[in-house]
């Protein structure tokens, strides 16, 4: 009787196993998305019209299993001479293993936008909140470096006309302090030097 169960349940199971490699062994089509990543000089800021593109691919069902659990990401090498406007076929940069066949991709073209950079020196100005203890007030605020270096693409460096530090609390201060504080970011991807910058505020009594 036992041995007849564990006939039936190893049968159940090898059944179980074919059904699965059957299934596995299909072909199928899937759509993954892709992350992209442009490869470039520092000389230039690129910016894609999208950061992920759709590629739906056919193969076994096993394979695509595989590719799923992959990081899944299309490296572009891009190195422009100029700056302008850009169309790049990305089916030019797709690779894919030999059993898997590309079907579709969306969408078939990056567009481009490719600017110079530059460094352009900028005024700090120092963010403070809060207030001293009634019956102090501030008498200067020294900064320093009093300007900093920024770099960043031609359009961005319009639209920074100086770079503000982190806010500086002076709530109920009564004496003078020091301190070191980092500078905001108008946006992300662009660099400004020194990161920091050290402030001395003079704070004095009205009586």
């Amino acid at each position: 009787m036992a041995e007849s169960r564990i006939i039936f349940i190893l049968s159940i199971f090898i059944s179980l196993l074919i059904f699965v490699y059957a299934k596995l062994d299909k072909s199928i089509n899937v759509k993954f998305a892709y992350s992209i990543l442009i490869q470039k000089n520092e000389y230039f800021r690129v910016v894609p019209n999208t950061d992920s593109v759709y590629l739906e691919l056919s193969g076994k069902a096993k394979d695509l299993i595989s590719l799923a659990i992959k990081k899944r990401q299309l490296n572009i090498n891009f190195e422009p001479m100029k700056t302008g406007n850009f169309k790049i076929p990305i089916r030019n940069y797709i690779i894919v293993e030999p059993h898997i066949k590309l079907i579709s991709v969306y969408p078939e073209t990056l567009n481009i936008l490719v600017e110079k950079i530059v460094r352009k020196p900028r005024e700090v100005r120092v963010n403070i909140t809060g207030s001293p203890k009634e019956g102090y007030t501030i008498d200067s605020i020294i900064v320093e470096p009093k300007v900093v270096d920024v770099i960043a693409s031609e359009s961005q460096i319009i639209g920074i006309k100086y770079v503000e530090t982190n806010e500086i609390d002076i709530s109920h201060r009564t004496e003078d302090f020091k301190t070191k504080v980092a500078l905001k970011k108008f946006f992300e991807d662009i660099k400004i030097i020194p990161e920091s910058v050290e402030v001395i505020i003079k704070i004095s009594s009205l009586y």
